[in-house]
């Protein structure tokens, strides 16, 4: 319709005799002109600027909107998966590659005699023989030759230098490492005791050379394991940066592409590799020997030789040379949870030299015992051997916990019970370290740096000062510390822990299954040796008075009734996981599960969320249904509130979004305490209430009696003569579902203090509007609906209220609404078309009174006895009606004079 505002805004509302008595956007209104005149024009030129601007808005909102959804992240809060580049040489294990040359060097001297200028690792008259080769030869000429094993008839050569043909030849070096530290040979098995130190670097030998390993060779995955497979990784070693490049191999590649060629760049080798590896570092048996939950192992698998040792004491014996062929290749296992040593060669296979089955036997073997107790710190060492002239492969993974030598470790772990498993609470610690036990036995206080690990692996953060002597972490997190400069942690060196503080309200702590004692600073550990234990738990069990729950509702603001909304839940800066209870407006629950932080809502419902650790941080924001930030154009921007007694200070708003608030802890959180977040949305729309306001008369000397009450009735319509029905439209909050056959109605009745004549107003509510356009609706009263129905004769007005709704800009983040009402029909039922109000902007019509008057039955009757005021009306109306009659007869005796006149005056 026209926009009067145009020429009125800011004015008073036009007076009756100002406004058009055609008005576009009527003309279907019985009694109401055509409109094909000027007025017409005018009508058809606004309705086509209103179609151009809803189109301009529609098309700005469609290049607005899809850029923002085509970059909008998918997905807030990823699943936490293990770092993969967490490196076992950044966590303890020392990895160091050698190449050993097969090349022998000459000079002629005089006469026929030769002299050996660079010898091969087969010279210097060391034992043990790369090659399939069971000795050296000095030929008469002085040229050294190697002695081929000739005697594979048998499938087993006897001398332990020739190939195998597969099986491993148990024995080659003694059950426990020598006292240098490298393996020796078994002088039963190979009539020598040298020990293979020069092969290992721990001693000088021209023929080996060195590759320390920095990392990139032995990365975790999400499984936990570090993991190496020449079978599908193909490594490479750059001497530059000491480091290993692993490339995943594809499907189908040939065999000498998954061979273990680590050096072949750097160092390569005419006719065979001559390689080898060691590997060496610290662990600690974890409580229940297991690792997530899983074994704790280590397994290899490959050729040639490969001897692991534990604490110095041999326990995978698989030595030999064998070959690169798959059915060629040996494996065997340590599995340290349960101590026993397995090999995948059948027992038919193994030679005269019988092995280990498990830890214990190993161990004493040598005269020692295997110690599986928690936290137990232990050595592995690793010698890997490519001696043959064929392929070369190798499968190694462990899951063991590694410890860095000259470190210690203290970690944090929060045991939850039934609360929710997460809680970023920071301990602080301080340790007390003994640093030189040879000098003294004073402890210092620690003021070195130290990295923070979390549960996977992976460094948190580095090089964290302590010079405040504190040391901070959080649940399921480690701290490796490194002394200060001038300073050095030594095997012997005793500490011991103290967590800082008192959590007694709110945790139970004990040390590795220990009690603490506590003393001025808080909660003090017992002193242990690094030998012993490198690696300290303090655990912390949540008290059942350290947990609340906290509830998450969902408002909404002229939102359709079955809107879903869906809120992401964060405890700390982890995504809620686990179980909730789904309340529904009703007071009835049901029981659902998130694995994201995702809630999904609808109006009215709430998330109940048991059991959270006090201490927490908790925010929450609302999201798309895949979790990326919220920009539903229906919407304007939610509101949120956070409160609750378990709030600790004021709720804060983080940067991206929602609302965040801590918790508090134990003592200071009382029985019942929880906390409420309220997120409201309103939709993008306009209200008005009190529409529309209709008043309800009683004429007559009856007047209204008290109890009485009146129907009226709002029916949304296509088009202005009010005919079709339009349900579909938006309604008032009172008549949401309004059907044809469930109309949208409300009761009026007199106050039982008014008098007779008392007028009464009523409501239909209030509505909203969320899309710019034209709404029309028609009110009437429903005769005889009310109470006394039988005393009354009813109003037949009609009403047409018309509510044009526009944006206020392109973007449509605010609408407007003008208001205009119509009489099209009296009390009497007789068409016609009086303005009643219009107003611009009006978000209450209670301006806008639609007024019907019904008459008491007796006045309506109007009988010939009763009150004197009925019967001077009935005079009246028969004194009129014989006026009538007589005017009647004159026009009519008038208009025969005037016909008879014409005929006489014709020709």
């Amino acid at each position: 319709m026209v926009r009067l505002e145009r020429f009125t805004r800011g004015a008073e509302a036009p007076r009756l005799r100002d406004v058009p008595r055609r008005v576009p956007g009527m003309s279907g209104v019985p009694g109401v002109h055509d409109t094909s005149g000027a007025s017409g024009v005018a009508r058809r030129a606004s309705v086509a600027v209103c179609a151009r601007k809803i189109v301009a808005a529609i098309v700005v909102t469609l290049f607005v909107c899809i850029p923002l959804v085509a970059v909008s992240p998918m997905g807030v809060h990823p699943a936490y998966a293990a770092d993969s580049s967490v490196d076992a040489s950044d966590n303890g294990m020392a990895i160091t590659l050698f190449d050993y040359s097969d090349q022998r060097s000459y000079r002629r001297g005089w006469g026929w005699g030769y002299s050996l200028t660079k010898p091969s690792i087969n010279d210097n008259g060391h034992a043990l023989l790369f090659g399939d080769h069971s000795g050296t030869d000095k030929q008469w000429n002085g040229v050294i030759t190697d002695t081929d094993c000739l005697d594979h008839s048998s499938g087993r050569d006897y001398d332990w230098n020739c190939a195998t043909g597969g099986p491993v030849y148990a024995g080659i070096v003694e059950n426990a490492l020598g006292s240098d530290g490298y393996p020796t040979l078994d002088p039963d098995v190979t009539g020598s005791t040298e020990s293979l130190a020069y092969l290992f670097g721990g001693a000088s030998d021209v023929a080996v050379t060195s590759y320390p390993v920095a990392g990139g060779f032995l990365k975790r995955g999400t499984d936990g394991y570090y993991r190496f497979d020449s079978g599908t990784q193909d490594a490479r070693y750059d001497p530059s940066t000491q480091r290993m490049t692993l490339t995943d191999i594809p499907a189908g590649g040939s065999s000498r592409v998954r061979e273990f060629t680590p050096l072949d760049n750097v160092a390569p080798h005419s006719s065979y590799q001559a390689r080898g590896m060691s590997m060496s570092g610290g662990f600690y048996m974890p409580d229940g020997g297991k690792t997530d939950g899983e074994d704790m192992i280590f397994d290899f698998s490959g050729d040639d030789d490969v001897w692991v040792f534990v604490d110095g004491v041999l326990a995978l014996d698989m030595g030999g040379i064998r070959g690169g062929s798959s059915s060629e290749r040996r494996g065997g296992t340590i599995d340290f949870t349960t101590g026993a040593i397995t090999y995948d060669q059948p027992d038919a296979d193994w030679w005269a030299v019988s092995h280990a089955t498990t830890l214990w036997e190993a161990f004493s073997r040598v005269g020692k015992t295997w110690d599986p107790t928690p936290y137990k710190k232990h050595t592995l060492s690793l010698f890997y051997l490519e001696r043959g002239r064929g392929g070369s492969n190798c499968f190694m993974r462990f899951n063991m916990p590694t410890l860095p030598s000259g470190t210690l470790e203290i970690a944090k772990k929060v045991t939850f019970g039934d609360a929710v498993p997460v809680d970023e609470t920071r301990f602080g610690f301080a340790a007390f370290i003994n640093y030189d036990p040879d000098v003294s036995t004073a402890f210092e206080r620690f003021t070195g740096s130290y990295d923070v690990i979390d549960a996977s692996g992976a460094t948190v953060s580095s090089g964290v000062s302590a010079a405040d002597g504190t040391i901070w972490l959080a649940g399921g997190q480690t701290a490796r510390l490194t002394a200060p400069p001038g300073e050095t942690i030594h095997v012997t060196s005793k500490y011991y822990v103290t967590e800082l503080g008192d959590w007694s309200a709110a945790y139970s702590t004990t040390v590795q299954g220990r009690s603490l004692t506590r003393d001025a600073l808080g909660l003090t550990t017992p002193t242990y040796v690094v030998d012993d234990v490198s690696h300290l738990q303090v655990d912390n069990a949540v008290i059942s008075a350290n947990v609340f729950d906290a509830t998450l509702e969902k408002k909404c603001i002229d939102c359709p009734s079955d809107a879903q909304f869906t809120l992401l839940a964060l405890i700390g800066a982890t995504p809620f996981s686990g179980s909730y209870d789904l309340v529904l407006p009703d007071g009835s629950t049901q029981s659902l599960t998130t694995t994201n932080g995702l809630v999904t809502l609808g109006v009215g419902q709430k998330a109940l969320i048991h059991r959270i650790v006090g201490g927490n941080g908790v925010t929450v924001r609302e999201v798309n249904s895949d979790g990326s930030a919220f920009n539903d154009g229906s919407y304007l921007a939610p509101t949120y509130v956070m409160a609750g007694g378990a709030l600790d200070g004021a709720a804060s708003t983080p940067a991206d979004g929602g609302v965040t608030g801590t918790a508090k802890r134990a003592p200071s959180l009382a029985a019942g305490d929880a906390l409420s977040v309220v997120v409201t949305n309103r939709a993008k729309a306009v209200s008005i209430t009190n529409f529309p306001t209709v008043r309800v008369t009683v004429s007559g000397d009856k007047g209204w009696a008290a109890g009485d009450a009146f129907v009226l009735r709002l029916v949304p319509v296509a088009s202005d003569d009010g005919v079709d029905e339009a349900y579909g439209n938006p309604m008032p909050s009172s008549c949401s579902g309004a059907t044809s056959a469930n109309p949208c109605q409300i009761t009026v009745a007199k106050d039982a203090s008014s008098g007779p004549g008392a007028s009464v107003t009523g409501t239909f509510g209030r509505i909203a509007f969320s899309v710019p356009g034209l709404y029309r609706y028609r009110v009437t009263e429903v005769a005889g609906a009310g109470s006394g129905s039988s005393a009354y004769s009813y109003s037949k007005a009609s009403y047409l209220v018309v509510v044009s709704v526009e944006a206020t800009d392109d973007a449509s983040s605010t609408l407007e609404a003008d208001l205009t009402a119509w009489r099209t029909a009296d009390d009497m039922g007789q068409e016609r078309y009086d303005f009643v109000a219009w107003k611009i902007n009006v978000t209450d019509a209670s301006f806008a009174v639609l007024d019907f008057t019904n008459t008491d039955a007796v006045t309506a009757a109007l009988p010939l006895t009763g009150s004197r005021s009925g019967l001077e009306r009935l005079i009246v109306i028969g004194a009129m009606l014989a006026m009538a009659l007589l005017l009647g007869v004159v026009l009519a005796i008038m208009q025969r004079v005037a016909e008879r006149r014409e005929r006489d005056e014709e020709p």
